[in-house]
């Protein structure tokens, strides 16, 4: 039986985006997972945690649009970079 823990700087998602969040995950297990597997035996337990506790590269990050502003970065670094042809990379 798979269990998924995502943890979340509390009051950033909906309930009705960490609902859309929790399906999507039981989807992405139910494909690894035998054939004919149940959703039932898939748990997704979501963990909101208070902005303090979260540190990102060592510095506390105390506003969740602080955070927010630092994955928005990293994701478009992410992107840009699979953007460039892998023979450019090396």
């Amino acid at each position: 039986m798979p269990f998924v823990n995502v943890k979340l700087v509390k009051d950033v998602f909906t309930t009705e985006e960490k609902q859309q969040m929790a399906k999507a995950l039981i989807n992405v297990m139910i494909g690894f997972e035998r054939p004919g597997a149940s959703r039932e035996v898939v748990l997704v337990l979501i963990e909101e945690l208070h902005s303090v506790d979260w540190h990102i590269g060592g510095r506390p990050r105390a506003e969740p649009n602080l955070l927010e502003e630092t994955l928005s970065k990293s994701n478009a670094i992410v992107e840009i970079s699979s953007a460039i042809p892998l023979r450019a990379r090396n």
